[in-house]
């Protein structure tokens, strides 16, 4: 049994989700400083995770967040365990674009705000395709895992 908090469907921009604090981030991925190859299931900093997934023209992302993790015969892989630091108490799940404080996809509200252990667990098909992760496991679901 999963304690569920949200199930939502997101349009994958340029073939990834965000997960992240629902504030203003000050502590982003740096691209660049990470040397970030495109074989990468996630790039994450403190207050912000990129799960890279199916390109967009392929269809949804299902985007589960739940206190307890998925059953590993859904396929689940845990591809991400750390602390993230939730300054606004909201944990929200968006594109890419990152879009003004409050005004994400989907907001979940954690309670007290601070640092809370968060793991990302993804599953899908290998699909062959073309362009950024090439033949790579191109997840079409995402557990985000809050607390534990």
């Amino acid at each position: 049994m999963t304690d569920i908090l949200l199930e939502t469907s997101i349009s994958p921009a340029y073939g990834q989700i965000v997960v992240k604090d629902d504030a203003l981030a000050v502590d982003v991925p740096d691209f660049y400083a990470l040397d970030v190859t495109g074989e990468e299931a996630v790039v994450a900093s403190s207050q912000v995770i990129h799960v890279f997934t199916i390109p967009d023209h392929v269809g949804d992302v299902r985007v589960c967040v739940a206190r307890t993790p998925p059953s590993l015969e859904d396929g689940a892989r845990l591809v991400l365990d750390q602390s993230m630091n939730f300054s606004s108490g909201r944990l929200a799940v968006t594109t890419v674009e990152f879009p003004n404080p409050g005004e994400s996809d989907a907001v979940v509200q954690l309670g007290v705000p601070g640092w809370i252990r968060t793991r990302v667990y993804v599953a899908g098909a290998e699909r062959p395709t073309r362009g950024q992760n090439e033949g790579t496991d191109q997840p079409d679901r995402v557990w985000v895992v809050i607390g534990g």
